[in-house]
């Protein structure tokens, strides 16, 4: 954000802040800003303490109050879930949408039953830094590197071949290597004779 955005010509940009990731951000859109500056604690400030302040003014934004899960983002959870449901009408799945809706989750991610992803949502983007029209047709093992446990991924395996629901963490990595932690929960989508013909993956990235 320029000082000419923030309306304050009298504050440098910072020069060495490093730069929020590109793949953390929970929202594209920020809803909120609290403004500590504009609070009774602000006003009680000594200038003293920042001499170059000019009468008048308020010092420079101490925080942001993001607020993630905002109406933005349920707007967003809203169309994943349409196009869920366009693709479940196609393929005549089993599933309570309404459960879906309300998982938390950063990213979802369809696959066939031999794992090849079929659709991912626009959050998959901003969680791997990978757009949804690379990973279509690669099977989600292109996000594991140097920090992924191979037994976790051996496991994981067998719950797939199990065809059942269930959670797991597992180490992926960003486009640019970074590594981090993701829980990812599968729910088996069953079609319309009975067998599993898709698997989709609820995915939030956790500490």
């Amino acid at each position: 954000m320029s000082t000419s955005q923030l309306g304050y010509s009298w504050i440098d940009s910072p020069k060495k802040v490093k730069p929020f990731p590109p793949a953390r951000p929970k929202c594209r859109t920020i809803q909120s800003l609290d403004v500590f500056a504009q609070s009774d604690y602000s006003n009680n400030i000594s200038l003293q303490a920042l001499p170059n302040v000019p009468s008048g003014k308020v010092p420079f934004l101490h925080c942001y109050d993001v607020i993630a899960m905002n109406r933005v983002n349920e707007k967003v959870r809203q169309q994943d879930v349409q196009e869920l449901k366009r693709l479940g009408h196609r393929f005549a799945w089993d599933l309570n949408w309404s459960n879906v809706l309300h998982m938390p989750y950063e990213a979802l991610v369809l696959t066939d039953v031999n794992t090849n992803i079929m659709w991912t949502c626009s959050g998959f983007e901003i969680m791997t830094g990978y757009s949804s029209s690379y990973a279509l047709g690669k099977k989600p093992s292109f996000l594991q590197g140097p920090s992924t446990r191979k037994e976790r991924i051996k496991d994981f395996r067998q719950n797939l071949d199990q065809e059942i629901e269930f959670e797991m963490q597992l180490t992926n990595h960003r486009k640019s290597g970074e590594a981090y932690e993701c829980l990812v929960h599968i729910l088996p989508l069953i079609g319309l004779r009975g067998n599993v013909t898709h698997f989709l993956a609820v995915e939030r990235e956790v500490a």
